[in-house]
């Protein structure tokens, strides 16, 4: 349970890890937004997904961090084929620590979830990138858009801002690496709205 402040309430969001039965069947995250009484939680809203990707499972946050800040880390694997990663060049991952915040957007309220502020000493201008953790860049919301990451081996990974259906895409398939060690591990596509519930503005598209 984490609380938060809103409009000078108190709100409560409990995060719940789930397996199976994730957003792709497999392992997945999900928030309750609602109330508390020091012994039961009860839910105001109905349950939506914490992650628009397959890699999110068994968040936790950190208590008394800077500034009171509510920052999250997960483990970016699943269990339906976690055993059987490849161990090089590192077996499994945890996500980028990312802040949340509990904000209304045209009367919904909201989880929003943004990388943490220290990550921009890591990243560089999208025409610089080379071996970079993390590139910033600026995209035409007047077509649709394909970022490509790849590399000397001829793998790739490839994330479509589909303007015209409001989705953002990300393609997971036999050319993003290693993927034969399981037959659920490489997917055609996972994908988050580019708005969230109700045209609400999404801040939390993780792929």
């Amino acid at each position: 349970l984490i609380p938060f402040e809103v409009n000078g309430e108190r709100k409560w969001v409990m995060l719940m890890s789930i397996n199976p039965g994730g957003k792709y069947g497999f392992s997945g995250m999900l928030y309750w937004i609602g109330t508390f009484d020091g012994n039961m939680f009860y839910p105001t809203e109905e349950p939506r997904w914490l992650d628009g990707g397959m890699d999110c499972y068994a968040g936790v946050t950190f208590d008394n961090a800077p500034n009171n800040e509510r920052i999250m880390m997960a483990w970016m694997n699943s269990w339906d084929y976690c055993t059987v990663v490849p161990p090089r060049p590192w077996k499994s991952a945890f996500t980028f620590p990312r802040t949340l915040t509990l904000e209304e957007r045209q009367g919904n309220l909201v989880l929003c979830q943004r990388p943490i502020a220290q990550l921009r000493s890591l990243s560089v201008d999208s025409a610089q990138v080379v071996d970079a953790w993390m590139a910033e860049m600026t995209v035409s919301m007047a077509e649709n858009t394909d970022i490509v990451l790849f590399n000397e081996q001829g793998e790739e990974y490839t994330i479509t801002v589909d303007v015209q259906n409001n989705r953002l895409v990300a393609h997971r398939t036999a050319q993003s690496g290693a993927y034969l060690f399981s037959a659920n591990f490489a997917i055609p596509t996972m994908s988050q709205p580019l708005s969230g519930i109700d045209g609400v503005p999404y801040e939390a598209s993780t792929l």
